[in-house]
């Protein structure tokens, strides 16, 4: 989740805010956190609904989210796929998958895998929609700022070449003024 918002940083220095990567982890857990406290709210009987105006969207990301994951990334080679499994260790104490970056196994087989079932299809859209929503809402806010950033480069450019106009024609009407005043004095000095 912190290379998200470490890409977040930049273009939101270039928007003109400035914050951090823990500033934007506790807006995060802030968000999460009331979230969470709408839905328990909502979730008991007898109570009015409570309306929390970032609810909607951030129910599409955390909604169905379950505790474990398992991905299945189907492309052109359909026997590589990604696992992803809970953080436990082995009876052995290793944790499964890598030191390095647990809770993530590469499981590659040689042989061409059955086609996949409509419901496993149905829950690998579940699993991945809140990563999905996260990915679109960082390539929007990218977008956003981009255009911004565009808008505000044509404007100095037009702003640099109305400078530049009135420089010349400050410069033309000096040099005339300065030719005329040659001319009014050398012009005294032959009468």
């Amino acid at each position: 989740m912190s290379d998200i918002f470490k890409t977040l940083v930049a273009p939101l220095e270039q928007a003109g805010f400035h914050r951090d990567i823990a500033q934007l982890t506790v807006k995060w857990k802030n968000l999460k956190a009331e979230y969470h406290k709408c839905k328990r709210h909502n979730g008991v009987s007898g109570n009015d609904p409570r309306d929390y105006e970032s609810y909607t969207p951030l129910n599409e990301i955390l909604g169905h989210r379950p505790s474990v994951q398992s991905v299945v990334i189907q492309n052109e080679d359909p026997s590589i796929s990604i696992e992803m499994f809970e953080d436990a260790p082995d009876v052995d104490g290793a944790i499964p998958g890598c030191s390095k970056t647990p809770g993530i196994e590469m499981v590659v087989s040689r042989e061409s895998s059955p086609s996949i079932s409509q419901s496993s299809t149905k829950s690998h859209t579940k699993k991945l929609k809140s990563s999905e929503i996260l990915l679109k809402i960082h390539e929007d806010i990218k977008s956003t700022l981009s255009d911004a950033k565009k808008q505000e480069s044509e404007a100095d450019q037009q702003f640099l070449e109305t400078l530049i106009k009135q420089q010349e024609q400050i410069m033309v009407a000096c040099t005339s003024m300065l030719l005329k005043g040659f001319q009014d004095i050398f012009g005294r000095s032959d009468d």
